[in-house]
């Protein structure tokens, strides 16, 4: 059927399962409205074969809702260069399961905005990989609220040239728990610009 002359207030009449027998040709046709229109119900039923037909213009359709219904399989077929089209709405839409199952290229594929604006819940869902992963820009763009809800862990998967990037302000926000976390190789990167915004006892925690 040509899908694209339907309706996007029709498309969402479809069942689930009826929604579950659209070819993979099918679904690349559909329309970026129409995409948006269909709904969590009918987008979960979908296979992987399915989702990963769709294309990055049709993937940055969906809402923060839709996105964040779909299962961990769907997302793991997601084309990674589909993740820097997403807006930030949808991924702060995450759960933080959802964002600890993406692989390291979907997530290093996030923008930095994405990424300054995930809440502390979502940021402990991270793996030690993903956050391996990210890249200055990416770290740069955290707030010592992100920084300071990262685990020792966490922080120590952190490349020392990104720990290099924090901005001194987001850096003089860290608890000393958190600095004291840092490796010698991290604690290395340092700038001496970074560190001047550090009292005494953030110095010490080094």
């Amino acid at each position: 059927a040509d899908l694209a002359a339907i309706a996007t207030n029709v498309i969402n009449t479809l069942s689930a399962s009826q929604a579950a027998l659209l070819s993979t040709a099918q679904m690349a046709g559909l329309s970026s409205g129409q995409l948006g229109a269909m709904t969590t119900d009918q987008l979960n039923n979908l296979g992987t074969t399915q989702i990963k037909a769709l294309t990055s213009n049709q993937i940055k359709a969906l809402s923060s809702a839709q996105l964040n219904n779909l299962q961990a399989a769907q997302l793991a077929v997601l084309d990674a260069t589909s993740f820097a089209t997403l807006s930030t709405a949808a991924v702060a839409g995450m759960t933080s399961t959802q964002l600890g199952q993406l692989s390291t290229a979907q997530v290093a594929k996030l923008t930095s905005t994405a990424i300054a604006k995930l809440n502390t819940t979502q940021l402990q869902g991270l793996t030690t990989a993903q956050l391996a992963a990210l890249s200055s820009s990416q770290i740069k763009s955290m707030g010592s609220a992100q920084l300071n809800a990262l685990n020792s862990a966490q922080i120590l998967a952190i490349d020392s040239s990104d720990i290099a990037a924090i901005n001194m302000s987001t850096l003089a926000g860290m608890t000393t728990t958190q600095l004291s976390y840092l490796s010698t190789t991290q604690v290395a990167a340092l700038g001496t610009a970074q560190k001047a915004g550090l009292t005494s006892a953030q110095i010490a925690a080094l």
